[in-house]
């Protein structure tokens, strides 16, 4: 017969200092809510046991974040405000160094590197990307701004080409 009054210890306080541990712990405690049940109660309840079981600087952190009151409600909507916090933001130059200073590894098999080295080419191929869309949309934003500035001699719109 399987016993079904499990006690079960929640996760250990988030450690706020650490944010790239985030991922890792929202895992564990959304298994700890699925256990014991709490998944499938009220969406109040579930934001109440997450900001109890984070620790002390969570109700701060989620106000940082310009959450409403209906908002903190749903359980849903605070998971995303906390993965927006916690969102670890990879430096382009940073990725570089890395890519091109590695080398293989003592005892290291070639197909290992390769695997390796790929990974972080895909990571700093997406990087690119990010950047240069935000490029992208900062000249956007600033040709639409400087297209309609006025030449103050004779009143017509200036055209700035990049």
């Amino acid at each position: 017969m399987v016993a079904t009054n499990l006690t079960l210890r929640p996760p250990a306080q988030f450690d706020f200092r650490n944010p790239d541990e985030w991922p890792k712990w929202k895992r564990r405690f959304t298994q700890y809510l699925a256990a014991t049940g709490l998944d499938k109660g009220d969406s109040s309840r579930t934001v109440s046991t997450l900001l109890y079981t984070m620790g002390e600087d969570a109700d701060d952190v989620l106000a940082s974040t310009n959450i409403t009151d209906a908002e903190r409600n749903d359980y849903a909507t605070v998971i995303n405000k906390f993965d927006g916090f916690f969102k670890v933001r990879r430096n382009l130059i940073f990725e570089r160094a890395k890519f091109n200073r590695r080398d293989q590894a003592e005892g290291e098999s070639a197909e290992q590197y390769i695997i390796v080295q790929s990974f972080y080419d895909l990571t700093l191929n997406k990087l690119q990307h990010k950047q240069f869309q935000l490029f992208l949309i900062q000249k956007n934003v600033l040709y639409n701004i400087l297209k309609v500035l006025r030449n103050p001699m004779g009143g017509k719109v200036l055209f700035f080409y990049f």
